[in-house]
């Protein structure tokens, strides 16, 4: 009874009427009262109950309102600062969980009778039975059952998007990503721009904002090459600042990989108006034609050109940062990042080489040196001693062996191949720039899993699970 009267309070409150006066009155009174409260213990310095007192209305106000649960997700992945430190609990990581709960309290209130499985969710399904079989014949099970965890959130947060996400057009969510990545590598660069560092910079995100704008740069490349006339030159002020933040943060391999997916990206969209006559209009906006988008290409290139030509005119400290860290694998030092990757990638191939078929267990590999005591030798190893692998793939095979690697690269294949389905799909349900977007996240995605970014930990992970849950929105959409 009280749970059936629980679901009717929430019911009511998902279809309440703020236009109601005598509601306006109450909550304004309400509003009067907690005010005065949150005043006084601020003002005695009982910041805990502050804390205390507003953590279940907040709660209750997000996961009461999918649309705003997912902006606060949306947002809140940029950053990567750690609530608790061991264990390590980030902000993303609670925001994780409203999102959740909203889409729990979502599928409570308006059940889908004609539920169908979303794709990959197969694939997370076989990943996490993977993960457990080698974590049980691991040299340190109990290490294992944090992977697994974590495995199983990201598991529930792709189902919490792939629902939510029905409330939302996908192109507002892709802008709304870009625009975010906008803000947080202004934050970043704000040192630079007031001229007090000239170090690596990478904002609220720290060390993976450059993975962000790996998929924000290209994804905002398309965005503008189709918006409205009179959005573009905002757009391209928006792809500027992402640019000069990710020279920030000086990450020669993020940089390398932009270049890489931002040419294919203008490729794709040159492939595409190849297609179209010169008068023919997108699908969705008749102010972008064939000539527009023709044009924007040169400005961006030239846009790009220009501003690295006033950076090394007004700022020159910053290139010469970028040149000094590319100097150095010139020279080939042990020290250098580039190196001591190299050192994880090694010594993840050879616990695989050695444990080829369940690896040497989940959660494992940050006390490899345990396992092989030789590399407690190593200098270039004990700088990196406790990191991951550096290398999403080699990661998995030296924790999990061929079984789980096989289901990370199954997972990273699949998500790839449903964004090829969309990039050919001739359906028009879902516009050009959307279709060839998504297509470039999960080529980004799928690429640099054996080169760069861990998209099944820590913070990525977030932003993996959001994409590939948009994907196969999408896919559903244009199948239907």
């Amino acid at each position: 009874m009280i749970i059936f009267e629980s679901m009717n309070l929430i019911q009511d409150l998902y279809n309440v009427n703020l236009n109601n006066s005598k509601l306006r009155i109450y909550l304004i009174i309400f509003g009067f009262f907690l005010t005065l409260l949150t005043l006084s213990l601020i003002a005695s310095g009982n910041y805990i109950f502050v804390i205390a007192l507003w953590s279940p209305l907040v709660f209750a106000f997000i996961v009461i309102q999918p649309k705003l649960a997912v902006y606060q997700f949306l947002f809140l992945f940029f950053t990567n600062v750690a609530i608790i430190e061991n264990p390590q609990i980030l902000v993303v990581d609670i925001s994780a969980f409203l999102l959740i709960s909203s889409a729990f309290i979502d599928y409570l209130l308006k059940p889908n009778t004609k539920f169908q499985r979303p794709k990959l969710l197969n694939n997370f399904v076989f990943l996490i039975i993977a993960v457990s079989i080698a974590a049980i014949f691991g040299y340190e099970p109990i290490l294992g059952l944090r992977p697994i965890a974590k495995l199983l959130y990201l598991a529930m947060i792709f189902l919490s998007v792939h629902r939510l996400s029905r409330y939302f057009e996908i192109k507002k969510l892709l802008i709304l990503f870009v625009w975010f990545a906008v803000l947080f590598s202004l934050v970043a660069i704000w040192p630079y721009i007031t001229g007090s560092s000239s170090a690596r910079m990478f904002g609220f995100s720290k060390a993976t904002l450059d993975d962000i704008l790996m998929i924000a740069i290209p994804l905002g490349i398309t965005l503008l090459l189709f918006s409205e006339s009179r959005k573009g030159k905002w757009s391209l002020l928006g792809l500027l600042i992402m640019f000069v933040a990710l020279l920030a943060t000086q990450s020669r391999l993020s940089l390398f990989l932009t270049v890489i997916f931002s040419i294919t990206t203008l490729y794709l969209v040159r492939q595409h108006i190849k297609k179209l006559n010169i008068y023919e209009h997108n699908n969705q906006n008749n102010s972008v034609t064939k000539n527009l988008i023709k044009r924007r290409i040169g400005r961006i290139i030239f846009a790009l050109l220009f501003l690295f030509a006033s950076i090394l005119l007004i700022k020159p400290s910053i290139i010469y940062a970028l040149w000094a860290r590319f100097e150095t694998l010139l020279v080939f030092a042990s020290w250098d990042t580039i190196q001591l990757r190299f050192v994880l990638w090694r010594a993840a191939a050879v616990a695989f080489w050695d444990h080829p078929i369940l690896g040497i267990g989940p959660g494992v590999f940050k006390i490899l040196h345990e396992i092989y005591p030789e590399l407690k030798f190593s200098y270039a190893y004990f700088i990196v001693q406790g990191f991951s692998a550096h290398n999403l793939i080699l990661h998995y095979l030296a924790e999990t062996g061929i079984v789980g690697g096989t289901a990370v690269i199954v997972l990273m294949i699949k998500q790839n191949l449903l964004g090829l389905k969309l990039l050919k799909n001739k359906s028009n349900r879902l516009t050009q720039d959307i279709l060839i977007s998504l297509f470039i996240i999960t080529l980004i995605l799928l690429v640099s899993s054996f080169f760069e970014a861990g998209w099944l930990w820590g913070q990525l992970s977030y932003m993996f699970v959001f994409f590939i849950a948009l994907v196969v929105k999408a896919n559903e959409l244009t199948a239907n």
